[in-house]
């Protein structure tokens, strides 16, 4: 079976843009390109402000245990529902949580692959 992935990274926006013109170049010349899909952060601390060990956490029992509602998640975590209120929130607007129409709290990927860039 095939994996969802995405890309989290700290990556300045001209190299995602430029990322992202190749792509749209070899598609437009019928060149193969692959599906990706990135985050992309501004720098390391603001990456890590985002996904830190709560917020895996959280991530992980979504994936594990498949759509839950707030409330259901922070009885499953053992945590304040306030405090995981606030986590989801904060995954949401990075995208890697969404809402069913429902409300209740999905993760559409199995993989999050973290790439962090020495240079």
């Amino acid at each position: 079976m095939t994996k969802l992935h995405i890309t989290v990274r700290a990556e300045d926006p001209d190299s995602g843009f430029n990322r992202f013109v190749d792509a749209w170049s070899a598609a437009e010349r019928g060149g193969q390109v692959s599906k990706e899909t990135h985050i992309n952060f501004e720098d390391l601390n603001t990456l890590l402000s985002v996904i830190n060990t709560r917020r895996l956490d959280v991530l992980k029992m979504i994936r594990q245990q498949g759509p839950l509602c707030d409330q259901a998640l922070a009885t499953a975590l053992h945590r304040n529902y306030r405090n995981v209120q606030t986590d989801t929130r904060v995954l949401e607007g990075a995208g890697l949580l969404t809402r069913s129409g429902s409300g209740d709290l999905q993760v559409l990927y199995d993989v999050i692959d973290a790439r962090l860039d020495l240079d």
